[in-house]
């Protein structure tokens, strides 16, 4: 009966997060630009006038109109640069295809039609095109998210006494607390430092394009900015699109390839270095739970699922941590076996060996 009944629970949670995506998306994505504001908060209320803090809902009000307006500023760009590049695109589909039938003459490929039907899929306008639907469709509901974010800092003041209402036992309520204020801190952790090793990335990667003289150098910094959020895939697509741009637009081989090795230099670097060192040991993750995670979010809320699978992950170890019934969903997701328990303590469990 057990079996049944957690195997029902997980069908009917798999539907419900299938056709409850047009609910839930903006519901999430609020939620973490909520967390970014809360982050901002705190550098706000550090800020001292005439030696005395900010008072009241100023800081609040400051993060949010600083979010807003860089959200705002942000779409402006990415619709003005899709626009122009689809406008260009045809251009150097031309190109491309001068390029591709002399490279099967070159090298007398017999495979002609597979050949071709590649090509033919590698449309720099239908490519454009789908990545400024999908950036389209990822903020299309900001209206929506803007009221749930507002709502959800009016509600922040509520928080506390409503787990006092919900919880009664005070060493669960303990428990809970403890739980939702690592949750926090981690999501908060997780956000600014992908947020920043996102935009060094992404000036890096533009200074290579400008010195090679890419065409729409800032269209790929921004399109590299927003595809590191995505575990792994984003990293490989954001280095391949402007390498072969970089091939239609010169023709050669040396521009392209200073392209694609200086953009992978900088990722590797900055992910592999800077990324580590200021993340730590707060997500210890898997790499295989995250690659599963982006693409079991990825296949039920497209791209937006793919940008939440990390966050997610964790705040479902956290949870899963904090009860020892499912401490071993944390344990298998974890990367290194350990996970911290919910005493609140900070002790790590380590997972028996061979486990």
């Amino acid at each position: 009966l057990r079996i049944a009944l957690y195997g029902a629970l997980v069908i009917s949670s798999f539907w419900l997060l299938s056709i409850g995506k047009s609910f839930l998306i903006p519901l999430v994505l609020a939620i973490f630009v909520w967390y970014l504001i809360e982050a901002l908060n705190g550098f706000w209320k550090k800020v001292k006038v005439f030696g005395r803090p900010i008072p009241g809902i100023v800081p609040a009000t400051l993060s949010a109109l600083v979010v807003f307006f860089l959200a705002y500023a942000f779409l402006a760009l990415v619709a003005a640069n899709v626009a122009q590049m689809t406008e260009a695109a045809p251009e150097y589909q031309q190109k491309l295809t001068v390029i591709y039938e002399d490279a099967i003459e070159y090298f007398g490929v017999d495979e002609r039609e597979l050949t071709d039907g590649i090509m033919e899929r590698f449309n720099l306008g239908k490519i454009v095109g789908m990545i400024g639907g999908a950036l389209s469709g990822l903020f299309g509901n900001g209206i929506l998210i803007a009221m749930y974010v507002v709502f959800l800092l009016l509600e922040r003041q509520f928080f506390d006494a409503k787990l006092r209402a919900l919880v009664k036992n005070e060493g669960k309520r303990d428990a809970v607390r403890r739980a939702l204020q690592q949750i926090d801190r981690e999501v908060k952790i997780y956000l600014l430092v992908k947020i920043f090793v996102s935009l060094i990335t992404a000036v890096g990667a533009y200074i290579v394009m400008k010195l090679v003289g890419v065409d729409f150098a800032q269209f790929w910094a921004v399109l590299i900015f927003i595809l590191n959020f995505i575990p792994y895939i984003g990293s490989t697509v954001a280095t391949i699109l402007p390498t072969v741009l970089a091939l239609a637009q010169f023709g050669s081989l040396t521009q392209p390839i200073v392209v694609f090795v200086g953009i992978q230099a900088v990722q590797m670097t900055i992910g592999y270095v800077v990324e580590p060192t200021m993340m730590g040991n707060s997500l210890n993750i898997s790499p295989l739970a995250v690659m599963l995670a982006l693409t079991f979010w990825g296949l039920f809320w497209g791209i937006a699922g793919m940008f939440l699978s990390v966050p997610i992950t964790v705040i479902a170890m956290i949870i899963c941590s904090n009860f020892e019934s499912s401490r071993w969903v944390a344990v298998v997701l974890s990367k290194d076996g350990s996970v911290k328990g919910g005493n609140g303590n900070g002790d790590s469990h380590q997972a028996p060996q061979g486990a």
